[in-house]
């Protein structure tokens, strides 16, 4: 998926948004997404800019250039 890097102490939850049945793409895109470091009990909504980037807090997740998210 992509380079994870960063320290965690539990696992992260990332649910990617959008209307379904449309694709984004990362480096031309901005995707939303939540991410939940409690099992899903709490969200923090934010966006992958087109750097690919998605920043949770201690622990960064830089997907592929052109990587499809569906």
């Amino acid at each position: 998926l992509g380079l994870a890097t960063g320290n965690a102490s539990s696992s992260i939850v990332v649910q990617f948004l959008g209307t379904e049945g449309t694709t984004e793409t990362v480096g031309t895109d901005t995707i939303s997404c939540r991410f939940s470091k409690d099992g899903g009990a709490t969200w923090t909504k934010t966006t992958i800019g087109t750097d690919g980037v998605l920043d949770m807090g201690g622990v960064s997740l830089t997907l592929a250039q052109d990587y499809e998210v569906d």
